[in-house]
């Protein structure tokens, strides 16, 4: 059986495959497997998508980043932005609501992905376009 770094980066790449043909890339020097945590980043032009899982909580995350000239800036005052998916689209965008984990998800060993992947899908699909725009409102 696979370790658990490498299942969670393959699923995150079989989940958000879909994020490679809207224009974001992934890629070795996007993945990250450290002792107490392991990230997958998809990085756009002015949008990146960062999900992470943590090892003690075992709990999965989403964040979303600013990119600029090709690097993600998460300090405001340089102009960057970072903050979990979930907390911007009920700051930003006015979503109510839950991570909506679909039913038949709900024992997956990363079954908190697949309610990121409906977030980005079927509730907020302007935040699938990769543009600066998106920071607006948090500017």
């Amino acid at each position: 059986m696979a370790e658990k770094n490498e299942r969670f980066v393959g699923c995150v790449t079989e989940v958000f495959g879909f994020l490679e043909d809207a224009g974001f890339k992934t890629g070795p020097h996007r993945i990250e497997c450290k002792q107490l945590y392991y990230t997958v980043t998809y990085c756009g032009k002015e949008v990146a998508y960062c999900f992470s899982f943590d090892v003690r909580e075992n709990y999965c995350e989403c964040y979303i980043a600013r990119v600029v000239h090709g690097e993600i800036i998460t300090d405001r005052r340089n102009g960057g932005f970072w903050s979990s998916l979930y907390s911007f689209l009920v700051k930003q965008m006015g979503y109510r609501g839950k991570i909506p984990i679909p039913k038949e998800c709900e024992e997956l060993e990363f079954k908190e992905l697949y309610g990121y992947k409906k977030l980005l899908i079927d509730q907020q699909s302007e935040i699938l376009k990769d543009d600066s725009m998106l920071f607006c409102k948090v500017d």
